[in-house]
């Protein structure tokens, strides 16, 4: 019931909390569901249930966002959208979405190499049309996935970029 009930949750939080306001829902098998807003309208939304917690922002400036494994966000990137989950079981992992200047050949050499400059050895590379997307693995169950494809209109020259990254999920 909880997975049900926290999409409820985030729904009603979104249109009714204010700026560092925390609400606890129960729902009628008892499950707890706590939600905490922080920074107002492009800050952060913090969830946490007795089985993990998960946290989900956007406009946030890349020093702000720490990815796991201490990989690297690019500099200068404007963050658009900005997930990350953590289990009680140990499972973890990260959802990011940025705009950055350069093309997509830079931003999948950058990931590139931060990922195997972190232990991370890359499965596949993929091209489709002009965008390109590489997915990497450590060790039994670690997995990122970074896909950039080039911007258009007003952002053309620029690139939208998503990285996934986690463990046991």
């Amino acid at each position: 019931m909880t997975r049900i009930f926290v999409p409820v949750a985030i729904a009603f939080l979104l249109s009714s909390c204010g700026d560092g306001d925390t609400k606890t829902y129960t729902d009628a098998e008892g499950n707890t569901v706590a939600v905490t807003t922080e920074g107002g309208k492009d800050g952060q939304v913090n969830i946490e249930t007795k089985d993990g917690d998960m946290a989900i922002g956007g406009n946030l400036a890349a020093s702000d966002v720490k990815l796991p494994y201490d990989l690297p966000v690019m500099p200068d990137a404007t963050i658009t959208s900005n997930a990350s989950a953590n289990s009680k079981d140990g499972s973890s992992g990260a959802m990011v979405a940025m705009m950055v200047k350069g093309s997509p050949d830079e931003v999948i050499g950058f990931y590139k190499k931060a990922a195997t400059d972190k232990g991370f050895s890359i499965e596949a590379e993929m091209t489709v049309n002009s965008g390109k997307q590489i997915a990497a693995k450590k060790g039994e169950n670690e997995g990122m996935m970074v896909s950039a494809t080039p911007a258009e209109g007003d952002d053309a020259g620029k690139t939208v970029v998503t990285l996934i990254i986690g463990n046991g999920m």
